[in-house]
């Protein structure tokens, strides 16, 4: 399993939150608390404020079309280099943020969907527009 497979399968709970804590601390250079970045929204906020002054330009947005699977999107860009960005979509914007901080942390930019919503298309059947 690759590093990008492996983020993204992640769950939401302490065991993502001590890996934005040890990115954190990576770049800020100080000791931190594990926070609950992915379940409380008042930590995702701090997470959200850190990321946006650490890498560059943050977007939480509620994409109201889409399937609630991957209905909660978070895009990071560097605001020099139109090339670096990461674009996550999952069912909550709190996971969407940390999963989107942890692969531009690690430079595997680029877009990455929900896995078990990735599944889910490809054992659909194909069906033909009405």
């Amino acid at each position: 399993m690759n590093e990008r497979t492996r983020i993204m399968n992640m769950r939401p709970g302490p065991e993502m939150d001590k890996e934005i804590t040890a990115m954190i601390e990576h770049i800020s250079g100080e000791k931190r608390y594990v926070l609950p970045f992915t379940t409380d929204p008042v930590s995702a906020l701090e997470l959200w404020q850190f990321v946006s002054l650490a890498f560059g330009s943050v977007a939480l947005v509620k994409l109201t079309g889409a399937p609630q699977m991957i209905g909660e999107f978070c895009g990071i860009k560097d605001d020099e280099d139109e090339e670096t960005y990461v674009y996550v979509m999952t069912g909550d914007w709190m996971e969407s943020l940390a999963k989107a901080s942890l692969l531009y942390h690690k430079g595997l930019f680029g877009e990455s969907v929900n896995p078990d919503y990735e599944m889910i298309m490809k054992e659909a059947p194909f069906r033909f527009p009405h």
